[in-house]
């Protein structure tokens, strides 16, 4: 009976350890396009909108949208932000600190940005950004105000959780938890960033997994 029951115990360990391997095949932090391993670069549109919340006792938020050309590297692990795609990035400072609301412009500065995937421990998965030396993404903020032109220059400390919708595209939501915006004009880490993303191909299907 005891040898039964030691078999059986056996039997237990190898099907978890079993299920433990095929669990961590199926999530192997990457893109995939039409369920597949991508097996060369891979162009891709990211649409994107946040809100810069400034934090200090006169705020001057900015809300903000933009469309980024982007390649998803060979074997799905790395996801390059190239450049703004002409026309779409659109600001409007909230705060008044600009003269029109709507003449602020944001310039990406360092590209091309690398997004790296990690698998969480919650099965959750992450996008981390940086430029392509390793640092924080960097934006300049310019506008006319009533002391002449301000120029002010961003780095984004943030990560986001990436999810995929039905409809054949990865969701991301920047992490309200990351450090945020530090920027020229005014204290480190003052500014909260809210925002999402989506990474989307014309005629396919991107997931993530």
């Amino acid at each position: 009976m005891r040898k039964t029951s030691r078999m059986v115990l056996i039997g237990l360990a190898v099907l978890l350890s079993m299920a433990a391997i095929q669990s961590q095949a199926l999530a192997s932090d990457e893109f995939l396009m039409n369920g597949e391993a991508i097996v060369s670069e891979l162009p891709v549109t990211i649409e994107a909108g946040w809100l810069e919340e400034d934090m200090n006792a006169q705020p001057s938020d900015d809300a903000c949208t933009a469309k980024f050309a982007a390649d998803i590297a060979t074997g799905g692990k790395l996801l390059l932000l190239l450049s703004v795609e002409p026309g779409p990035l659109v600001c409007t400072n909230k705060g008044g600190r600009c003269l029109d609301a709507t003449s602020e412009t944001l310039t990406p500065l360092n590209m091309p940005w690398n997004v790296n995937l990690e698998l969480m421990g919650s099965g959750e998965f992450l996008a981390v950004f940086s430029d392509e030396t390793g640092k924080e993404i960097r934006w300049r903020k310019e506008c006319q105000t009533g002391i002449g032109l301000i120029t002010d220059e961003c780095d984004w400390d943030t990560n986001a959780l990436l999810e995929n919708v039905p409809e054949g595209y990865v969701l991301g939501i920047f992490n309200s938890e990351s450090k945020g915006v530090t920027c020229t004009i005014g204290a480190a880490e003052e500014t909260l960033l809210e925002g999402s993303f989506l990474i989307v191909k014309a005629g396919k299907s991107i997931s993530v997994s």
